[in-house]
């Protein structure tokens, strides 16, 4: 949430009265539309991602293995 007011916030999660924004709050978000984000919630969050990819990569290296031997050992 960072430095979002209290309405920012509900309006966020869909609470509550959000039809008043300051225009000059609603040009400050549209020109920084981004959210920092430390290494340590990237690594928190995603470490799935890293865990899955980690998979992918076994199980293709292991299916060319399969086919390789397939392909020399079957007869043409």
């Amino acid at each position: 949430y960072g430095t979002r007011t209290a309405r920012e916030r509900r309006a966020v999660r869909g609470e509550g009265d959000t039809t008043e924004l300051a225009p000059e709050r609603v040009a400050e978000l549209l020109h920084n539309p981004t959210k920092q984000v430390s290494v340590e919630e990237l690594k928190r969050d995603y470490t799935y991602v890293v865990r899955d990819l980690r998979s992918m990569g076994m199980l293709a290296v292991v299916l060319v293995v399969v086919l390789v031997g397939l392909a020399l050992l079957l007869p043409q």
